[in-house]
């Protein structure tokens, strides 16, 4: 005995249809999220590569401000640029970065205060970040 489902209802045999238009929304739905996805992906990885340039052009510019108070010039300068780079990579932020030349300056008798050393670091970094998007 057929069952009456009432006005709108459909037999049985045309629901492969309705199957098929919720698959096709959801696949491009999933789609779709998935390109957003990969998208967001793709930016992060982009900001994180162009976060670690600027911070590396940053920590060349304030291992030079310093090596000119220190009087350091020439290889002996290159060498520290590396050494305040490595430093970087001590932990994270920029704590490691300031200690090592405020005890550098220290062990030479120039006295610049820590404010003084993160002030110049934050500049800085506006002026590597600046020279990144422009192309320098």
């Amino acid at each position: 005995m057929p069952v009456n489902l009432g006005r709108d209802a459909r037999p049985a045999a045309n629901f492969g249809w309705i199957d098929i238009r919720i698959q096709s929304k959801v696949e491009m739905q999933m789609t779709t999220f998935d390109e957003r996805q990969k998208g967001f992906e793709k930016k992060f990885a982009h900001d994180q590569d162009l976060k670690f340039k600027a911070e590396s052009r940053r920590n060349k510019m304030i291992a030079e401000w310093a090596g000119a108070k220190l009087g350091i010039a020439g290889p002996a300068l290159d060498e520290y640029v590396k050494a305040v780079r490595k430093a970087d990579l001590a932990e994270k932020g920029d704590d490691d970065v300031v200690r090592k030349i405020a005890k550098d300056l220290a062990d030479k008798g120039v006295a610049v205060a820590d404010d003084e050393i993160r002030n110049q670091m934050a500049e800085f970094l506006a002026k590597a970040i600046g020279d990144i998007e422009s192309g320098r």
